[in-house]
Protein backbone atom coordinates (compact mmCIF):
# COMPACT_ATOMS: atom_id res chain seq x y z
CA UNK A 1 0.00 0.00 0.00
CA UNK A 2 1.04 3.42 -0.72
CA UNK A 3 0.54 5.28 2.94
CA UNK A 4 3.42 4.22 5.41
CA UNK A 5 2.64 7.04 7.55
CA UNK A 6 3.47 6.81 11.22
CA UNK A 7 0.14 5.25 13.11
CA UNK A 8 -0.87 5.93 17.10
CA UNK A 9 -2.09 2.61 18.13
CA UNK A 10 -3.74 1.49 21.62
CA UNK A 11 -2.26 -2.06 22.82
CA UNK A 12 -4.63 -3.55 25.02
CA UNK A 13 -3.36 -6.83 26.12
CA UNK A 14 -3.55 -8.29 29.76
CA UNK A 15 -0.67 -10.57 28.24
CA UNK A 16 2.40 -8.85 29.06
CA UNK A 17 4.54 -10.81 27.10
CA UNK A 18 2.65 -10.68 24.21
CA UNK A 19 2.03 -7.01 25.21
CA UNK A 20 5.10 -6.08 24.83
CA UNK A 21 6.71 -7.84 22.24
CA UNK A 22 3.94 -5.86 19.89
CA UNK A 23 4.52 -2.67 21.66
CA UNK A 24 8.60 -3.07 20.05
CA UNK A 25 7.64 -4.72 17.14
CA UNK A 26 5.39 -1.94 16.69
CA UNK A 27 8.19 1.13 17.37
CA UNK A 28 10.62 -0.41 15.12
CA UNK A 29 8.02 -0.10 12.01
CA UNK A 30 7.50 3.60 13.00
CA UNK A 31 4.14 3.55 14.86
CA UNK A 32 3.48 4.67 17.82
CA UNK A 33 2.16 2.26 20.69
CA UNK A 34 0.85 3.48 24.16
CA UNK A 35 0.25 -0.08 25.85
CA UNK A 36 -2.52 -0.56 28.25
CA UNK A 37 -2.83 -3.59 30.81
CA UNK A 38 -5.94 -2.50 32.98
CA UNK A 39 -9.27 -1.90 30.29
CA UNK A 40 -10.43 0.86 33.13
CA UNK A 41 -6.75 2.98 32.50
CA UNK A 42 -7.81 2.46 28.70
CA UNK A 43 -11.61 3.70 28.45
CA UNK A 44 -10.39 6.72 30.45
CA UNK A 45 -7.57 7.51 28.51
CA UNK A 46 -10.26 7.39 25.02
CA UNK A 47 -12.21 9.79 26.89
CA UNK A 48 -10.27 12.43 27.59
CA UNK A 49 -7.53 11.94 24.85
CA UNK A 50 -7.39 12.18 20.71
CA UNK A 51 -8.58 9.33 19.48
CA UNK A 52 -6.29 6.41 18.24
CA UNK A 53 -5.41 5.21 14.58
CA UNK A 54 -6.36 1.52 15.07
CA UNK A 55 -6.64 -0.38 18.46
CA UNK A 56 -5.24 -4.11 18.94
CA UNK A 57 -6.58 -6.25 21.78
CA UNK A 58 -7.18 -9.82 22.43
CA UNK A 59 -10.97 -11.63 21.47
CA UNK A 60 -12.05 -11.90 24.77
CA UNK A 61 -15.14 -10.71 27.68
CA UNK A 62 -16.60 -8.79 25.00
CA UNK A 63 -13.36 -6.88 23.77
CA UNK A 64 -12.95 -4.45 22.08
CA UNK A 65 -16.99 -3.57 21.80
CA UNK A 66 -16.89 -1.87 25.22
CA UNK A 67 -13.43 0.06 24.14
CA UNK A 68 -15.09 1.14 21.03
CA UNK A 69 -18.34 2.29 23.07
CA UNK A 70 -16.51 3.68 25.56
CA UNK A 71 -15.63 7.25 24.35
CA UNK A 72 -16.50 9.37 21.72
CA UNK A 73 -12.64 8.89 20.59
CA UNK A 74 -13.44 5.54 20.19
CA UNK A 75 -16.42 5.40 17.90
CA UNK A 76 -15.40 4.21 14.68
CA UNK A 77 -12.06 2.82 15.09
CA UNK A 78 -10.76 0.07 13.65
CA UNK A 79 -9.83 -2.71 16.07
CA UNK A 80 -7.40 -5.90 15.13
CA UNK A 81 -8.28 -8.64 17.73
CA UNK A 82 -5.52 -10.92 18.60
CA UNK A 83 -6.62 -14.45 18.74
CA UNK A 84 -5.44 -17.75 19.76
CA UNK A 85 -5.75 -20.96 17.85
CA UNK A 86 -8.94 -22.27 19.05
CA UNK A 87 -10.99 -18.65 18.86
CA UNK A 88 -10.75 -18.46 15.43
CA UNK A 89 -14.32 -20.33 15.15
CA UNK A 90 -16.11 -16.97 17.34
CA UNK A 91 -14.95 -15.10 15.05
CA UNK A 92 -18.08 -16.41 12.65
CA UNK A 93 -20.30 -15.54 16.02
CA UNK A 94 -19.23 -11.63 16.55
CA UNK A 95 -21.40 -9.29 14.43
CA UNK A 96 -18.99 -6.45 14.03
CA UNK A 97 -18.63 -4.39 11.38
CA UNK A 98 -16.54 -6.40 8.73
CA UNK A 99 -14.91 -3.03 7.66
CA UNK A 100 -13.88 -2.06 10.86
CA UNK A 101 -12.60 -5.67 12.53
CA UNK A 102 -9.96 -7.87 11.12
CA UNK A 103 -7.67 -10.71 13.45
CA UNK A 104 -4.36 -12.30 13.83
CA UNK A 105 -2.97 -14.80 15.88
CA UNK A 106 0.38 -12.83 17.09
CA UNK A 107 3.68 -15.12 17.68
CA UNK A 108 6.38 -13.66 18.74
CA UNK A 109 8.85 -16.05 16.46
CA UNK A 110 6.68 -16.57 13.52
CA UNK A 111 4.63 -13.70 12.97
CA UNK A 112 6.58 -10.77 10.50
CA UNK A 113 6.45 -7.22 10.97
CA UNK A 114 5.80 -7.55 7.01
CA UNK A 115 2.62 -9.74 7.65
CA UNK A 116 1.76 -7.46 10.89
CA UNK A 117 1.95 -4.34 8.76
CA UNK A 118 -0.12 -6.05 5.86
CA UNK A 119 -2.96 -6.79 8.17
CA UNK A 120 -2.92 -3.50 9.21
CA UNK A 121 -3.06 -1.48 6.74
CA UNK A 122 -5.34 -3.42 4.74
CA UNK A 123 -7.90 -2.99 8.08
CA UNK A 124 -7.17 0.97 7.76
CA UNK A 125 -7.86 1.09 4.07
CA UNK A 126 -11.53 -1.42 4.10
CA UNK A 127 -11.80 0.94 7.26
CA UNK A 128 -11.50 3.83 5.44
CA UNK A 129 -13.64 2.91 2.44
CA UNK A 130 -16.68 1.98 4.02
CA UNK A 131 -19.45 4.17 3.73
CA UNK A 132 -20.24 5.05 7.75
CA UNK A 133 -16.27 5.10 8.43
CA UNK A 134 -15.31 7.96 5.71
CA UNK A 135 -17.97 9.73 7.00
CA UNK A 136 -16.27 10.62 10.07
CA UNK A 137 -12.95 11.09 8.32
CA UNK A 138 -11.74 14.40 8.65
CA UNK A 139 -9.18 16.43 6.32
CA UNK A 140 -6.14 16.66 7.59
CA UNK A 141 -6.54 20.47 6.96
CA UNK A 142 -7.99 23.17 9.43
CA UNK A 143 -8.00 27.22 8.27
CA UNK A 144 -5.54 27.78 5.80
CA UNK A 145 -3.31 25.20 7.70
CA UNK A 146 -3.09 22.47 5.55
CA UNK A 147 -0.67 19.08 6.67
CA UNK A 148 0.99 17.23 4.43
CA UNK A 149 1.42 13.95 6.20
CA UNK A 150 3.45 11.87 3.57
CA UNK A 151 6.09 14.62 3.02
CA UNK A 152 5.19 16.01 7.20
CA UNK A 153 5.38 19.82 5.73
CA UNK A 154 2.42 21.99 6.76
CA UNK A 155 1.58 24.43 3.47
CA UNK A 156 0.14 28.20 5.17
CA UNK A 157 -1.09 30.31 1.92
CA UNK A 158 1.16 28.88 -0.30
CA UNK A 159 3.95 28.68 1.92
CA UNK A 160 5.45 25.36 2.69
CA UNK A 161 6.58 25.04 6.22
CA UNK A 162 9.25 21.89 7.21
CA UNK A 163 9.08 20.77 10.72
CA UNK A 164 11.33 18.48 12.41
CA UNK A 165 9.45 15.32 12.66
CA UNK A 166 8.91 15.25 16.53
CA UNK A 167 7.47 19.12 15.66
CA UNK A 168 5.13 17.77 12.79
CA UNK A 169 3.60 15.05 14.71
CA UNK A 170 2.84 17.74 17.88
CA UNK A 171 1.47 20.30 16.00
CA UNK A 172 -0.83 17.55 14.12
CA UNK A 173 -2.16 16.50 17.81
CA UNK A 174 -2.57 19.78 18.77
CA UNK A 175 -4.73 20.49 15.42
CA UNK A 176 -6.36 17.07 15.87
CA UNK A 177 -7.83 17.95 19.66
CA UNK A 178 -8.60 21.74 18.71
CA UNK A 179 -9.80 23.46 21.65
CA UNK A 180 -8.81 20.59 23.90
CA UNK A 181 -5.72 20.73 26.41
CA UNK A 182 -2.89 17.91 25.18
CA UNK A 183 -1.32 16.65 28.54
CA UNK A 184 2.23 15.86 28.70
CA UNK A 185 1.68 12.94 29.36
CA UNK A 186 -0.19 11.67 26.46
CA UNK A 187 2.35 14.00 24.52
CA UNK A 188 5.08 11.68 26.48
CA UNK A 189 3.28 8.28 25.61
CA UNK A 190 2.82 9.02 22.26
CA UNK A 191 5.50 10.95 20.93
CA UNK A 192 8.25 11.46 23.28
CA UNK A 193 8.70 8.29 25.29
CA UNK A 194 11.01 6.13 22.92
CA UNK A 195 13.42 8.63 22.06
CA UNK A 196 14.24 11.19 24.87
CA UNK A 197 14.22 11.69 28.31
CA UNK A 198 11.16 13.35 30.08
CA UNK A 199 11.53 16.85 30.58
CA UNK A 200 8.96 19.78 30.89
CA UNK A 201 11.97 22.06 29.39
CA UNK A 202 11.49 19.64 26.35
CA UNK A 203 7.62 20.01 25.53
CA UNK A 204 8.01 23.91 26.05
CA UNK A 205 11.06 24.81 22.89
CA UNK A 206 8.85 21.69 20.85
CA UNK A 207 5.67 24.08 21.28
CA UNK A 208 7.66 27.85 21.11
CA UNK A 209 9.49 26.47 18.19
CA UNK A 210 5.74 25.13 16.26
CA UNK A 211 4.06 28.16 17.19
CA UNK A 212 7.08 30.84 15.73
CA UNK A 213 7.31 28.31 12.64
CA UNK A 214 3.73 28.53 12.12
CA UNK A 215 3.15 31.38 13.51
CA UNK A 216 0.00 30.16 15.63
CA UNK A 217 -1.47 34.35 16.24
CA UNK A 218 -4.88 35.85 16.17
CA UNK A 219 -4.36 37.29 13.32
CA UNK A 220 -3.99 33.60 11.32
CA UNK A 221 -6.86 32.38 13.20
CA UNK A 222 -5.09 30.29 15.91
CA UNK A 223 -3.66 30.73 19.59
CA UNK A 224 -1.25 28.20 20.78
CA UNK A 225 -0.69 28.83 24.74
CA UNK A 226 0.81 26.85 27.89
CA UNK A 227 -1.67 25.22 30.30
CA UNK A 228 0.02 25.57 33.69
CA UNK A 229 0.98 22.10 35.18
CA UNK A 230 -1.33 20.10 32.28
CA UNK A 231 0.10 20.60 28.86
CA UNK A 232 -0.99 22.74 25.43
CA UNK A 233 -4.27 24.10 23.71
CA UNK A 234 -4.76 25.07 20.59
CA UNK A 235 -7.71 27.48 20.11
CA UNK A 236 -9.51 28.74 17.62
CA UNK A 237 -10.25 32.45 17.01
CA UNK A 238 -13.25 33.69 16.20
CA UNK A 239 -14.03 34.93 12.81
CA UNK A 240 -14.31 38.44 12.65
CA UNK A 241 -16.16 38.34 9.86
CA UNK A 242 -19.04 36.45 11.64
CA UNK A 243 -18.61 38.21 14.82
CA UNK A 244 -17.44 41.57 16.56
CA UNK A 245 -14.64 40.13 19.46
CA UNK A 246 -12.47 42.04 21.57
CA UNK A 247 -8.57 42.40 20.70
CA UNK A 248 -7.10 39.22 23.26
CA UNK A 249 -10.50 37.58 23.28
CA UNK A 250 -9.42 34.65 21.24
Amino acid sequence: MSERQNLFIALYDSDDVRSAALERRLSAMGHHAVAFTHEDNLLEFLEEHQRFDLLLAPLQNGLPRRVLAGGSHAQGMPALLLVEGAQWGQLLLRNEDAEAVDAIEFDALRTTNDELEWRIRSLLARAKGGSSRSARVPELAWGDYRFVVHHRIVLHRGREIFLQPRQFDFALELFRNMDRVVTRDWLWNALWRSTSRRTSRGFDVCATNVRRKLALHEKNGFVLKAVYGQGYLLSKCVDVQDEVVQPGSC
